[in-house]
């Protein structure tokens, strides 16, 4: 933090919160069990989507392959129960 972020800060005396390394770490659990495994709710896949910033390139698209591969054996199991 800059030197004059530090004396703004101190100046206006507002708590300053900082992710911990626990914080981030259940986070990225979180994202990578939101982007990998579909579910039925609506809300819970465009939420992780929208922090899929917190993975990097390689390990958000490992994670979207692993759900697309899911989506892939539901859909041909639904398939093989219609026929």
């Amino acid at each position: 933090m800059s030197a004059e972020a530090e004396a703004w800060i101190a100046a206006d005396n507002s708590p300053v919160y900082e992710i911990t390394e626990e914080g981030l770490r259940v986070g990225r659990e979180w994202l990578v069990d939101m982007l990998s495994t579909p579910y039925n709710e609506f809300p819970r896949f465009p939420a992780a989507l929208s922090f899929v910033f917190g993975l990097l390139p390689e390990e958000a698209l490992a994670v979207l392959e692993r759900r697309a591969a899911v989506l892939r054996e539901n859909l041909a199991r639904l398939e093989r129960d219609v026929a």
